[in-house]
C-alpha cells in the first residue's frame, strides 16, 4: 500500500453561487468553489499494493485517470485506487467486489468509478460491451455502468454494517470513464451523460467530479459524509500498511517494533481482499501467522463471523490475547472448536475431556464436531482462517467447511509451510484454493535462516533480517549435562547480557516428560513454566511441537541428536528471531553446524 500526499480540509467556510460550464455547454449551479482550485496541495491518493509494486498490472488508462484526479483533486479528495472488498451474500457465503477508484470526501460523499480504456463500442441488441486497442483488437469487457453500480450499492451495504456507523442519508454515486474517447455518446438509458468522463474531462477532472457528485446528491435528504464516515470507510477499505510486532534488533533489545510489511506481505494481503479462497505458503519467518491474524481482523470488522484456528493451543492462546478485541472473530485450535460446537449443540462433553489421550483427539473429538454441526442450523462462522494448515488431519476439512454458513461457499483462507508437519498428518487441502506464496524471512537474524536453511524443502527463501549474533553450539551427551548446560547458558544470558527471563524459551526436541527437565519447576536459579500457565515473566520451558507457530527473542535448543526429525530441527531453530543456543550430542551439532554461517561459534565446554 502507498500513500501519496496529506489528508486535510481545504474548503472555505464561505458559499458561493457558481455556474459550471459542465458537459456540452451545459449549465450547472453549484454552491461551492469545487471547480476552481483553493490550494496546491494534491489529493490523498491510496494506491494500491500490487500496481505499486507491479506498474504493468495497471492499464494505461488507469494510469492517466490517476493522474488526472491525483493532480486535479485538492487534497480534501481522498482517491483509492484499486479497491477490493468482500462483502457477506444475505443467504450464505460471500462474493468478492471490485471498483477502479472510489473518491471520498468529506462532505459530498462517496463515488465509485470503473474505468475503461481504449475505442468503446456497445451493441445494444446483444448487450454486449467491447474495447478496442490501438492495434485495431477488439476485446470483449463487462457493462461499465452495472459494474460501477453494483460496486456502490455494495460498499453502501458494507458501510451501513459497520460497527457504529453514523445512521443518515449521504450521497452514494458511481460514473464511468473511458479515458482514450475524444467524444461523448448515447450508451443507453442506464448511462446519462451526466455520469460519463471522456478524454477531454482529465483535463477539468474537478469539475466533472463535482458535477457527478451533484447528479446523484439529493437535496432534501442527503448529509454531508462528516470526517468520521469519511474515516469508517477508509479503515474498512484501505489496507494495512503496518502491524505492531515484537522484533528485536539484537539480543539485548526487548523492545516493541513495528515490522513494515514488505510490499510482497502487502501485495498478498491486498489480493487476499479479492478472493474468497486461498491458501497462503511460506517458510519459518516469512510473516503467515502475522497476516492471518491481519485477514481475521479485517474479516471480523467488516461483520463476519470469523473462526481462526490452528492446531496448537499455544498458539491459540497467544492470537486470541492479540485478536480479544477485536469484534466477531472467534479463535480456537481445533479441538477446542469441536468442544464449543458440542457446547453450542448442547451434546454432552466429558469433564476431563482436555485430559484425554490422542485417541479422543483424533478421533472422538472430530465425531463430536459433526455430530454438533449436525444438530445446529445455519453454520456457526462466515468465513474460516487456518493458520499452519499442514497439521491439519485431511478428514478435518470438511468439518470445518460444515461449520460454516455456506459450506458449498465458504470464505477459506489456509496459512501453511510443508516443512513444519511435525505432526505427520495429511495435506489434502479443500480444492479451489488460489495459492499465494511467501518468499521472505522477516522474522530470524541470517545467522539463524541460514542455519535452518539446510531441513528446508521449498521455493527458495530470502532473509531480510540482521546478521544477528552467532549461534552457540553447545555439547552434552547425557540429561544431566542437558540440565546443566542449559542452567549455565540461563544464567549467562539473564546475569551477565541482562536478558529478560519472559523473552527466552527452552525448547526440547522430545516431550518435557521425556526430556532432563521432567517434573522441574527450576533450571538452576530460574523459575520455568510451559505455555499454559499464567506466568508470563518465567522462562518458558516447552516440547518443539508445542511451541510451533510461536517465537522469542531468545531460544535455547536442547536435546538435539543425530537422530532427530530434520521437521523438528527446522521449527526449534526458527522459533528464535535474534539469538540461539542449541545443546545436543556432538554429532547432532555437527548436524545443524553444518548449516550455519561463517564465522558461527562454538562454546567449549
Amino acid at each position: 500500500m502507498f500513500l501519496w500526499g496529506e489528508t486535510g480540509m481545504r474548503f472555505g467556510s464561505r458559499r458561493e453561487e457558481r455556474i459550471d460550464p459542465g458537459r456540452d455547454g451545459a449549465q450547472l449551479a453549484t454552491k461551492d468553489p469545487i471547480g476552481s482550485k483553493l490550494t496546491d496541495q494534491m489529493a490523498r491518493m491510496i494506491l494500491d499494493a500490487v500496481s505499486e509494486t507491479s506498474p504493468a498490472t495497471a492499464s494505461s488508462g488507469e494510469k492517466a485517470v490517476f493522474a488526472a484526479l491525483k493532480d486535479g483533486l485538492d487534497d480534501s479528495f481522498t482517491a483509492l485506487h484499486r479497491v477490493a472488498w468482500i462483502e457477506k451474500k444475505s443467504n450464505g457465503g460471500a462474493v468478492a467486489g471490485e471498483a477502479d477508484f472510489v473518491l471520498l470526501h468529506p462532505r459530498l460523499g462517496m463515488l465509485c468509478l470503473e474505468v475503461k480504456g481504449g475505442g468503446i463500442e456497445r451493441d445494444a441488441l446483444s448487450g454486449t460491451w467491447n474495447s478496442t486497442d490501438r492495434n485495431g483488437t477488439r476485446h470483449p469487457i463487462k457493462d461499465p455502468f452495472l459494474q460501477a453500480e453494483g460496486s456502490r450499492h455494495s460498499l453502501l451495504r458494507k458501510a451501513q454494517a459497520l460497527r457504529g456507523w453514523r445512521p443518515g442519508y449521504m450521497t452514494f454515486g458511481h460514473g464511468v470513464c473511458f479515458p482514450d474517447v475524444a467524444t461523448a455518446a448515447d450508451w443507453g438509458p442506464n448511462a446519462p451523460s451526466e455520469i460519463v468522463l471522456t478524454l477531454p474531462d482529465l483535463n477539468r477532472i474537478e469539475r466533472r467530479i463535482a458535477a457527478i457528485f451533484e447528479y446523484w446528491r439529493n437535496p432534501k435528504r442527503d448529509q454531508d459524509m462528516g470526517s468520521d464516515r469519511l474515516k469508517a470507510i477508509l479503515a474498512m477499505l484501505a489496507p494495512v500498511k503496518s502491524v505492531p510486532y515484537a522484533l528485536a534488533s539484537d539480543i539485548r533489545s526487548a523492545d516493541l517494533r513495528i515490522l513494515q510489511l514488505t510490499a510482497e506481505q502487502a501485495s498478498v494481503l491486498s489480493l487476499l481482499s479479492k478472493v474468497t479462497r486461498a491458501r497462503i505458503s511460506g517458510g519459518a519467518g516469512t510473516g503467515k501467522t502475522m497476516l492471518a491474524l491481519e485477514k481475521a481482523r479485517q474479516l471480523g470488522i467488516q461483520g463476519f463471523r470469523t473462526l481462526y484456528t490452528c492446531f496448537n493451543r499455544g498458539l491459540a492462546d497467544e492470537v486470541s490475547r492479540l485478536l480479544g478485541e477485536v469484534p466477531n472473530v472467534t479463535v480456537l485450535n481445533f479441538h477446542r472448536l469441536c468442544l464449543y460446537a458440542a457446547q453450542r449443540a448442547s451434546l454432552p462433553v466429558p469433564e476431563d475431556a482436555i485430559a484425554r489421550g490422542s485417541e479422543y483427539f483424533d478421533r472422538e473429538l472430530p465425531d463430536l464436531l459433526a455430530a454438533s454441526l449436525n444438530n445446529l442450523d445455519g453454520g456457526l462462522f462466515d468465513a474460516i482462517i487456518v493458520d499452519e494448515g499442514q497439521d491439519f488431519d485431511d478428514s478435518w476439512w470438511d468439518l470445518l467447511e460444515m461449520a460454516s454458513s455456506a459450506p458449498s461457499d465458504c470464505v477459506l483462507y489456509v496459512f501453511y509451510d510443508g516443512n513444519q508437519s511435525v505432526h505427520r498428518r495429511g495435506r489434502g487441502f479443500q480444492g479451489g484454493l488460489q495459492e499465494f506464496p511467501l518468499t521472505r524471512n522477516l522474522r530470524n537474524t541470517r545467522a539463524i535462516h541460514e542455519a535452518a536453511a539446510r531441513f528446508y524443502a521449498g521455493p527458495a527463501l530470502e532473509s531480510l533480517g540482521p546478521d544477528g549474533t552467532p549461534i552457540e553450539f553447545i555439547s552434552a551427551s547425557n540429561a544431566k549435562e542437558v540440565f546443566d548446560q542449559t542452567s549455565r547458558a540461563l544464567h549467562r544470558l539473564v546475569r551477565e547480557h541482562g536478558l529478560n527471563e519472559a523473552d527466552i524459551a527452552v525448547l526440547t526436541c522430545r516431550s518435557v516428560g521425556n526430556s532432563a527437565f521432567a517434573n522441574m519447576a527450576k533450571i538452576g536459579a530460574f523459575l520455568v513454566s510451559p505455555l499454559d500457565t499464567s506466568a508470563p515473566a518465567r522462562v518458558v520451558i516447552e516440547s518443539v511441537r508445542r511451541f510451533k507457530g510461536l517465537e522469542r527473542q531468545v531460544v535455547i535448543l536442547t536435546g538435539v541428536e543425530e537422530t532427530t526429525e530434520e521437521e523438528l530441527l527446522y521449527v526449534g531453530l526458527t522459533r528464535a528471531r535474534s539469538h540461539l543456543v542449541v545443546i545436543g550430542s556432538p554429532a547432532g551439532l555437527s548436524r545443524v553446524r553444518g548449516a550455519g554461517p561463517d564465522g558461527v561459534s562454538q562454546v567449549r565446554t
